[in-house]
């Protein structure tokens, strides 16, 4: 799995470095358990005081997608790693079915 297949963005804001590397930490996790031929786009923006994290990974075998919105961005990032672990679970165990 290649870094050139994962884009990173941040838009509306400049996040602390603790919580950029929080995120590239959750990235990585994601676009590993991901299949071997996707790419995967994580965004966090910022809008009044919300915060909207979007994370698509998308591969010959389908896209999985997490939309979530929150007060603080780690607590986006968290949803959203919960949401897309959840979603490669499934197809981790229905690919060889």
């Amino acid at each position: 799995m290649s870094l050139e297949n994962r884009i990173i963005e941040f838009k509306k804001f400049s996040p602390k470095e603790e919580i950029k590397n929080l995120i590239h930490k959750i990235a990585d996790k994601i676009h590993l358990e991901s299949p071997s031929d996707s790419s995967l786009k994580f965004v966090i923006s910022k809008y009044k005081n919300k915060f909207r994290g979007y994370c698509r990974v998308a591969s010959q075998i389908g896209i999985f997608v997490a939309d979530e919105y929150g007060d603080q961005p780690e607590g986006v990032v968290a949803k959203i790693e919960k949401e897309m672990s959840r979603q490669l679970k499934i197809w981790r165990r229905c690919r060889f079915n």
